[in-house]
């Protein structure tokens, strides 16, 4: 049993020895180095993540804009067939006069967003296309025999759109 002298000599303390302490302070240094590594790392996927999802959820917003703009379009257009039984008359003259806000270009013309329409009508068919600030130009095209067809591709124009063959955007 150890006493406790007031005044006495004081015990030697067991020291740690150089090597010893260098080692133990360069594995802290070393310990949060990798939980920090580690923090930043994920922290870095994870904003990488949500810049991602954010840049495809505004290529698919204006993706949609283009879409809406050639569904109006083509509802314009079944609308001047009903009236004429060709689609003929559903050519950009007569869907500008809707006066909708959106753009009618003729079919050769390259849509230049996706408020500007190009269109191409032959008596049987009718063909749009629109370009998305995503950089995708939607092709949308009515026959008389085989209804309704979607696309995209290049050129953007109405002409191109006359050979979309997809069912659906």
């Amino acid at each position: 049993m150890e006493s406790f002298a007031y005044g006495g000599a004081p015990r030697a303390r067991r020291q740690i020895g150089k090597p010893v302490l260098v080692a133990l302070v360069l594995a802290l240094v070393a310990g949060i180095g990798a939980v920090v590594f580690s923090m930043t790392r994920s922290g870095g996927e994870a904003v990488a993540t949500h810049v991602r999802q954010t840049v495809e959820q505004t290529a698919q917003a204006y993706d949609v804009q283009a879409q809406s703009s050639l569904s109006a379009a083509l509802t314009s257009a079944k609308a001047a067939f009903v009236e004429s039984a060709s689609f003929e008359a559903a050519d950009a003259e007569y869907l500008t006069s809707f006066g909708t806000g959106t753009s009618y270009v003729e079919g050769t013309t390259v849509s230049s967003g996706p408020t500007v329409v190009s269109v191409q009508v032959s008596a049987q068919a009718w063909g749009a296309a629109a370009m998305s600030r995503s950089g995708t130009c939607f092709w949308i095209r009515e026959t008389v025999a085989g209804g309704t067809a979607y696309g995209s591709g290049d050129p953007c124009t109405g002409a191109a759109a006359m050979s979309a063959t997809n069912g659906s955007f």
